[in-house]
This record gives structure tokens, C-alpha cells and sequence, in this order.
């Protein structure tokens, strides 16, 4: 799930990831703790207001760094596209329209100017008919937050003191764009240090060849991944060693995309599943994430 292309671009790897260039939001308003109801092990979905109506079921995805609603509900909320997108993925390139949604509500926050492209998304549907659109980190980007895998809840901070993790070591990360990008420490690495960008739509660890030194470890094997395009994508499972902060993965399967798949991002070599973690919680004001380990 992922874009790699240098103005925009989209991908769903076994459920969904897109991003694009960001668009400018005002402050939110206040912090607020909601339920998550998680689908396949991985797949986050907040309940959400949109221009006072709702509640919509939105997947949130940290993986892209913009929003994607229905064409069906942006019609029934009379939204009017304020220009047209090229949106890449990995089988081709659509333009969409793109809208300036005036509010999004998720618990007691109120988020103006959130920017939204309207695609239909057949994958997703497929999992829970109720999905509306895709929730991205341009609309979070104001709040530090926190997503709790084992309590399935989402807490946002943005005026409130932060919470202290005692037990958890700071990982500094570079935020660009509206991503977030993890230092991982791996033997397969080139310099020994994959950039993995926060990827709380997928569920696996999913890194381009080229990024990618020796010989292959472990059993491999070709497996599809599943997109929002009706095609799909060839890719190789391996296993592998590596380390986020304090966690270490040993034998770790790994997806690789090879020469087919669009390039990443200057700075980027794949993609970290927020899944792997019981929670993680990325501080804003210092670009830090700490990660509790299952």
C-alpha cells in the first residue's frame, strides 16, 4: 500500500496505501481518544463525522498522506471538486477528482480543510461494505497520537501533556510530506539501515530489491498482492532479520518488490506495518516514535 512516484501516487498492498503532495490544514481543535475496530488482523477503521454528517466508517491509514472518500457519499454531502489528480499506482494512473472537505469530527476533534480524492474502493468493500474512504496523515498531522493494537483505540494529543513511555526506547524518524519515515536496522540492508515509511495499512514489512544486499535468506517464494486496480502485482516473500527500537524480528517474512513495481520515494526503501507493534505513538513535536512490542 503504497505511492512511489514524485508528485503523487497510490497503492493497496493486501489492503490499501496512497500518498500524495499535502495540502494546507488549519490547527485542530482539541484531543480525544476513539475506538478502533480492526478488520484482518490490521485493517484500522474509525468512525468519523464528515461536514457534520455521519458517522462514516473510515479506514485510517498513516501509509498515505492524503484522504480518499466515495464518489456515492461525496455526492450525497453535495461536495463540489475543486480540480482534478493524476493518481499512480502500480498498473497505471487515473485522474480523480479532489475536494476540500470543510470538516472532518473524530471524537471530540474538529479538523477543517482536510483534503480528500474521490475513487471508489472495490478491495476494500469487498472486507466491510460500510467502509467510506480512507483516512490519511494529512489529517492527522496536527496531533501526536497514539494507535493502541491491543485495546483497538485511537488517541489523539495536541494541547494536552503527552504520555511518558518508560519501557520504550525513542526512535528519532524524519517526517517529510506527511510521512513518516522509520529508521530499521536489518542485515539485508544496504549500509545495514533500511527507511521504512509507518504504514498502518499494511500487513507486512514490504521493501523494494534494490534496497535489498547479498543473497537471499531463508525460503522464498512468489506470492500477489492484492491492489485497488484490478490487476496485481508479483512480489517475493523472504525472511529476514531485523530491529525497530528495542523489538527484534528473526526470520521475519518480508515482502520484496522487484524491478516491475514503481520506484519509491528519494528516501524511502519500503514500507513498516503498524500491526507488528501493540502500540506505537509518534510525537510530533520531536518527530519521535515509540513502539511497544507484542
Amino acid at each position: 500500500m503504497s505511492r512511489f512516484a514524485r508528485f503523487c501516487m497510490l497503492a493497496i498492498f493486501t489492503c490499501i496505501g496512497l500518498h500524495l503532495c499535502p495540502f494546507g490544514l488549519a490547527p485542530a481543535s482539541a484531543s480525544t481518544s476513539v475506538p478502533l475496530r480492526i478488520l484482518n488482523g490490521n485493517i484500522l477503521i474509525v468512525s468519523m463525522g464528515v461536514n457534520g454528517r455521519g458517522p462514516y466508517d473510515f479506514v485510517l491509514d498513516t501509509g498515505t498522506n492524503t484522504s480518499q472518500i466515495e464518489p456515492e457519499l461525496a455526492a450525497s454531502l453535495q461536495l463540489h471538486p475543486v480540480d482534478r489528480i493524476a493518481l499512480s499506482t502500480l498498473t497505471g494512473s487515473a485522474p480523480l477528482p479532489r475536494y476540500i472537505v470543510d470538516l472532518v469530527s473524530i471524537g471530540k476533534a474538529d479538523i477543517p480543510h482536510v483534503e480528500m480524492l474521490s475513487q471508489a474502493l472495490p478491495a476494500l468493500h469487498r472486507l466491510d461494505g460500510n467502509i467510506q474512504g480512507i483516512l490519511g496523515l494529512n489529517a492527522l498531522r496536527e496531533f501526536s497520537f497514539r494507535i493502541d493494537n491491543n485495546s483497538k483505540r485511537l488517541d489523539l494529543f495536541i494541547d494536552e501533556p503527552l504520555p511518558h513511555f518508560s519501557k520504550s526506547k525513542r526512535v528519532a524518524v524524519q517526517v517529510a510530506q506527511d510521512r513518516i519515515v522509520v529508521p530499521v536496522f536489518a542485515e539485508a540492508a544496504i549500509g545495514g539501515v533500511w527507511k521504512l515509511e509507518l504504514d498502518s495499512g499494511v500487513s507486512q514489512v514490504i521493501v523494494f530489491g534494490e534496497k535489498i544486499s547479498g543473497t537471499k535468506r531463508g525460503n522464498t517464494a512468489t506470492i500477489r498482492i492484492t491492489t485497488t486496480s484490478p490487476q496485481s502485482s508479483a512480489a517475493t516473500l523472504r525472511n529476514e532479520n531485523f530491529e525497530v527500537g528495542l523489538a527484534r524480528f528473526s526470520n521475519f517474512p518480508v515482502v520484496v518488490f522487484g524491478a516491475k513495481a514503481a520506484p519509491p520515494p528519494p528516501g524511502e526503501d519500503g514500507l513498516l506495518p503498524v500491526s507488528l507493534f501493540r502500540s506505537v505513538f509518534f510525537d510530533r513535536t520531536t518527530s519521535s516514535l515509540f513502539f511497544e512490542a507484542k
